[in-house]
């Protein structure tokens, strides 16, 4: 009886090893453990000149929003100049999402909602990215504290080779 128990005891083990072996072979190459990418060294300029109303859709004479990103073939280097945001804002968090080849950011605009606008300038790296070619998305999101995070269609779109 003994014996019949302790060959049930190293069966089950070889099936549960087997079982967990397969799972683990079923990752796909491509799926990127997106926790070990990270968002680092943000800056963010404040409002810059002086403030306009909502009802304008920019301040004279400012030109509009652009994006600058380049890569060193390990980090992908990120502005964004000119975002309108409201003057009582505090800050623009980052978030990243990566699946497959898409790299989906979120700039994120943390404050409360006044009724005045400025421009202001925002910067940061995306770090530990594998080399490949990737679709950069960022869509612009607004943030009160209050209310839930509000995000716009993507606002950017580029292609970046590692």
């Amino acid at each position: 009886m003994r014996k019949l128990n302790l060959k049930n005891k190293v069966l089950f083990t070889i099936v549960v090893a087997m079982v967990g072996v397969a799972v683990i072979s079923c990752k796909d190459d491509n799926d990127l453990d997106d926790k070990s990418v990270k968002i680092s060294n943000v800056y963010n300029s404040g409002c810059m000149g002086s403030a306009y109303s909502p009802d304008q859709n920019s301040k004279d004479g400012e030109s509009e929003d652009s994006f600058n990103v380049y890569n060193d073939g390990k980090t992908v280097f990120i502005s964004h100049n000119n975002r309108v945001v409201f003057c009582g804002y505090d800050s623009i968090s980052v978030s990243i999402n990566v699946a497959n080849d898409t790299i989906w950011v979120k700039e994120i605009e943390m404050g409360g909602v006044t009724n005045c606008m400025c421009l202001a300038n925002t910067s940061y790296q995306i770090n530990n990215l594998p080399s490949g070619e990737y679709t950069l998305l960022i869509r612009l999101c607004e943030n009160d504290y209050y209310n839930p995070e509000v995000c716009g269609p993507v606002k950017y779109q580029t292609t970046v080779n590692l």
